[in-house]
């Protein structure tokens, strides 16, 4: 895992880690911080340095500090912006909304999900001096706060939009997608070619020998895995393969289930892999830990028997990794964030855009060529 980062200051990394954490509710409301001396150690620089950081944050409102008692993290319902609001961009509060369309609460705060997300706005709105609020919506579509009181000047989401929703609360506001594209509301979208995320990875196992190349997912309509069956189905039209399709159930590995999914619920779906005419290779949608453990469980074994291309927001962070689509999250959000400086920039005249990048393989010891 890559988490580098760029700090224009000496107690910014100290900011941003405490933020983060914050915001990922590592941090509890009510819940005392270490000691500036403690900060000072961890982080190699000055407790007057350690104080700067602290007193931004006491700015923002997300800890607050008792005369001879500590700092503590402040309630989440008095956030509030970090900047007073006016025209200028550099005054400006954005939203970053999930939907549970998309995903879970809980998925939204796993590091692999928060990080770059956290990360990739950050590079960009910090130097625009601008705050970044996170919210959730779950399937009461209930907005939330700050949406109600009209609190923010753009929102960067990510889900599919009830058309209600959409008009009640985000309408009047710039708002980018990322990932997902709402036709039906229309409005800016930045997110992976998620056609070419599968063609590539299919190019990159037909070049090792592979011909037998099987694709699993939960297809279900307007999701990513649909778009990314598309690309599938385009590659093995283009290489003049036949499909290998394993179909996972929605109730059992729907976004809102899973976290309750096991490695033993996997294995009846991948049978498959056990039968005569069976792919050699399997392109998976994430998690590639996950299904090795049932891959294990069906004595099949990577990339002996076969070889797998997994996916991961997340760059690697050792030479020991998988293969996989890098889904480049925190570039897709850093985008959306210099998209949506632009268009509050141009006032009510913006103009809808969409951006697509470039996934990435990364090699790893999970495909090997095939041998005959």
């Amino acid at each position: 895992m890559n988490t580098a980062k760029n700090f224009s200051a000496a107690h910014s990394e100290l900011e941003h880690d405490l933020r983060c954490q914050i915001y990922r509710k590592q941090l509890l409301p009510g819940e005392k911080l270490f000691s500036e001396l403690h900060y000072a150690r961890k982080y190699h620089i000055s407790r007057t340095t350690v104080r700067k950081a602290m007193d931004a944050l006491v700015a923002e409102n997300l800890i607050f500090k008792v005369r001879c008692a500590g700092t503590f993290v402040a309630e989440s319902k008095n956030v509030s912006r970090k900047y007073p609001h006016s025209g200028d961009i550099r005054s400006r509060q954005i939203l970053f909304l999930s939907f549970f369309t998309a995903f879970p609460e809980k998925t939204l705060y796993m590091q692999g999900t928060f990080e770059p997300i956290f990360n990739g706005l950050s590079r960009v709105l910090n130097q625009c001096r601008c705050n970044v609020l996170f919210s959730h919506v779950n399937s009461s579509w209930e907005a939330p706060a700050c949406l109600l009181n009209d609190d923010v000047a753009g929102i960067v989401f990510h889900g599919q939009v009830q058309t209600e929703f959409w008009n009640k609360y985000m309408a009047h506001l710039p708002c980018v997608a990322i990932n997902h594209d709402n036709l039906q509301i229309g409005c800016s979208m930045v997110g992976l070619d998620n056609q070419k995320r599968s063609f590539c990875a299919v190019k990159h196992l037909y070049e090792l020998g592979h011909r037998k190349i099987g694709f699993a997912a939960v297809l279900t309509p307007e999701s990513l895995s649909e778009v990314r069956y598309w690309g599938y189905q385009r590659a093995i039209r283009h290489f003049g393969l036949e499909e290998y399709v394993i179909l996972l159930p929605q109730d059992k590995f729907g976004s809102e289930l899973r976290a309750e999914r096991t490695a033993e619920d996997l294995v009846p779906y991948l049978q498959r892999l056990k039968a005569n005419d069976r792919p050699t290779a399997l392109i998976i949608p994430n998690d590639f830990d996950f299904y090795n453990e049932a891959l294990k469980l069906m004595d099949i074994k990577v990339p002996e028997d076969l070889s797998v291309v997994g996916g991961s927001n997340l760059l690697p962070g050792n030479e020991n990794a998988e293969t996989y689509m890098c889904d480049r999250l925190e570039d897709i959000c850093s985008e959306s964030a210099r998209l949506i400086v632009e268009m509050i920039g141009q006032g009510d005249g913006w103009e809808h855009k969409k951006i697509l990048l470039t996934p990435k393989l990364i090699r790893g010891f999970s495909t090997a060529p095939l041998e005959i």
